[in-house]
């Protein structure tokens, strides 16, 4: 048995088009495109009781978007409780 590693991340990038829609004219847009990044966090056991933090980034110049997670199972030192927060946040270019 080996335990898992305490900090993971992962990144990557692309390429997105999207078509955005008028306020008037949800038919017509203008197409844009714009290369993206995305970058993730976790740290495993970050108090020494088995809790996970996690950072979700995702971002272009059309889309922005980050979750911010936290999870701590044996909630008041009991298997049958768990707790979990998440905070989300997102910027969109037709916006």
């Amino acid at each position: 048995m080996e335990e898992a590693k305490r900090y993971t991340l992962s990144y990557g990038g692309g390429f997105e088009v999207q078509r955005l829609a008028s306020t008037t004219d949800p038919t017509s847009g203008a197409v844009q495109a714009a290369p993206r990044g995305i970058l993730e966090i976790s740290k495993l056991n970050l108090t020494g009781r088995a809790d996970t933090l996690s950072l979700k980034l995702r971002g272009s110049t059309l889309q922005g978007r980050a979750l911010l997670g936290y999870s701590s199972p044996n909630t008041f030192a009991s298997p049958n409780f768990s707790f979990q927060a998440t905070a989300y946040f997102e910027k969109d270019a037709g916006h």
